[in-house]
């Protein structure tokens, strides 16, 4: 079986399921992002939804004084530009082969998307409109990003008692090294007062931003800044949930009594969206 599966017993698997899995190490890169900086054939590429992997030419010197190439950690489909590079050509491989690289296909066109898919026009009618709430936001991503300095010097920390902590124990799994990264981080934040202050956005705010009231690098940091499961129940109307009985014959009276949907939604905190839904 080992000869049959593995290629004998000392090569190791050999299987498309087994090397997607296993460990690369190639020369070290980084990644461009800037088609400025990319030569024409790399910009068309780009456009195209590939990433783009410059190598860094890194060196540094071992022990004994020779100097070699950085090299990173990766996975040999990850690298693999065309899975089935890696297939024995079985069908069992073939199915995976064509599902691996399915997805690699997806996430190109989704970059590509990504790519030429042009941000929203920011709207000063809307900033005017929603006035309280875009400043507000403004607020709440001022004291977020006051934290940055501190985070940076917390993780910067972190990671020289970690190198300290593996240099002692080269023998942890990555289950124990995940553990001990997030206890030391934990602690470094504690010393160096980093505290994270993340962007809560209410119903209304939320209404803002959909209404362009923010512009598209401000709406970035915001969202860099915020709860993204918050985020995706703002964004789901449907996972809301409805008004009261009580709140929506309120709402009734209300507008009965010549007050606008805007004003009642603010009275009853809720959005002006959820509102008209609750009365249809």
């Amino acid at each position: 079986l080992k000869t049959l599966y593995q290629g004998g017993p000392r090569k190791g698997a050999s299987t498309l399921i087994s090397k997607a899995k296993g460990q690369d190490h190639p020369l070290e890169k980084k990644l461009l992002t800037n088609p400025a900086k990319m030569t024409p054939e790399q910009r068309e590429r780009y456009y195209n939804g590939e990433q783009i992997w410059v190598q860094t030419g890194g060196t540094h010197f071992t022990k004994t004084g020779k100097e070699v190439p950085n090299r990173m950690n990766s996975s040999k489909m990850a690298e693999a530009k065309d899975a089935f590079e890696l297939s024995s050509g079985t069908i069992q491989e073939t199915i995976y082969a064509n599902f691996a690289n399915r997805l690699k296909n997806l996430a190109n066109e989704a970059r590509k998307a990504a790519i030429m898919s042009k941000p929203d026009k920011y709207s000063p009618s809307a900033k005017k409109a929603y006035a309280a709430e875009v400043d507000s936001l403004n607020k709440k991503l001022y004291l977020a990003e006051l934290n940055r300095p501190l985070e940076r010097k917390a993780q910067l920390l972190m990671g020289s008692k970690l190198k300290a902590y593996i240099k002692a124990n080269p023998d942890m799994d990555n289950d124990e090294l995940r553990k001990l990264r997030g206890r030391l981080i934990k602690e470094c934040r504690e010393i160096v007062g980093a505290k994270k202050e993340p962007v809560d956005i209410t119903a209304r705010e939320w209404e803002a931003i959909q209404a362009h009231a923010v512009s598209y690098n401000t709406l970035k940091k915001i969202l860099n800044n915020s709860d993204m499961d918050h985020i995706k129940q703002l964004s789901m109307p449907r996972s809301q949930p409805v008004m009261s009985n009580a709140k929506i014959s309120r709402a009734r009276n209300m507008l009965s009594q010549g007050r606008t949907t805007a004003e009642v939604a603010e009275a009853l905190d809720v959005s002006i969206s959820t509102l008209q839904k609750a009365l249809l």
